[in-house]
């Protein structure tokens, strides 16, 4: 599977949310800071789904992404079902993660503060605002790590 986010600057969107936005078409989301800075934009999303991998990364290095706890994906053979499992964040000279478990419990990590374990920060739901997971203090979400369900 091949996606390809694009967009001239940041935007919050969620993750399901821009998958779902123009499957193979370009979208009609007007790009914000493109807005704010009096130019007219619009993110272009192109997806071509032939089958869903059992682990699917999304680099938001370029484009701020807010995470959802789960992603419903499109393909040739039906509908993927994928959660939400990990996240890497980073500044360019240190790199943090947060692992989401199987009940959806968050657990964050960084080996210089908390060494060989993992500090317990919230639960996610599924109505859950999951904006918060953009940042790791000042870190920026690099990749957000989902595991296919079926």
């Amino acid at each position: 599977m091949t996606t390809v986010l694009v967009s001239r600057a940041s935007s919050d969107i969620t993750l399901a949310d821009a998958l779902d936005v123009g499957r193979n078409r370009p979208s009609n989301k007007a790009c914000p800071a493109c807005t704010s800075n009096g130019l007219h934009g619009t993110m272009d999303i192109v997806s071509k789904n032939r089958d869903v991998p059992y682990l699917f990364v999304v680099s938001t290095d370029s484009v701020h992404i807010i995470p959802s706890l789960e992603l419903s994906i499109s393909h040739m053979r039906g509908v993927a079902k994928l959660r939400l499992c990990g996240l890497i964040y980073g500044d360019g000279s240190h790199f943090v993660s947060r692992v989401v478990d199987g009940s959806g419990t968050v657990w964050f990590h960084d080996g210089i503060a908390t060494g060989t374990r993992c500090k317990r920060e919230l639960t996610l739901t599924l109505l859950s605002d999951c904006t918060w997971l953009k940042r790791a203090g000042e870190r920026m979400l690099l990749y957000s790590i989902y595991k296919r369900l079926y």
